[in-house]
């Protein structure tokens, strides 16, 4: 049987998640500020930007999930 997780465990995965919210808000930044500016943006270069939030987001939706069924089995 599985054993069940600690609050030291639940809590270690919600840390993991720290550097990935703060993430979330530097790229928002980035945008606005180039949402911002007069200049024109090279197509590519924003689908290197997209890919890039694109996969934070699916790091933290996994981290995430991870942690609440984490928290779940504390119950």
């Amino acid at each position: 049987m599985a054993q069940q997780p600690t609050t030291e465990t639940v809590w270690s995965a919600l840390s993991d998640i720290e550097d990935d919210v703060a993430n979330v808000k530097r790229w928002s930044q980035v945008l606005y500020a180039m949402g911002a500016s007069s200049s024109s943006y090279d197509p590519e270069a924003l689908s290197v930007i997209a890919g890039a939030v694109d996969a934070l987001a699916e790091r933290l939706q996994a981290r995430w999930d991870h942690a609440m069924g984490l928290a779940r089995g504390q119950r």
